[in-house]
């Protein structure tokens, strides 16, 4: 899957698990304050976390896979 934008700003590497689940409300509502185009959780960001920041972007979250191209 190719995902083009003018500007696509991806955001990687959340870091959200189990452990840290009290500071997903936090960490879904940052991203609200760059005005981002595409958000690119990794699977480091757990699946609750990423479903968190669905909920709150629809389609602008995009999750990341091998193979998967972006580009600026």
């Amino acid at each position: 899957m190719t995902v083009a934008a003018e500007s696509l700003r991806p955001v990687d590497g959340l870091e959200v698990r189990v452990r840290v689940e009290p500071i997903i409300p936090d960490t879904v509502a940052q991203p609200a304050n760059f005005d981002l185009d595409v958000i690119v959780p990794a699977h480091c960001t757990g699946f609750r976390a990423v479903t968190a920041l669905v909920n709150a972007f629809g389609d602008r979250v995009v999750p990341s896979a091998v193979g998967r191209l972006y580009r600026f």
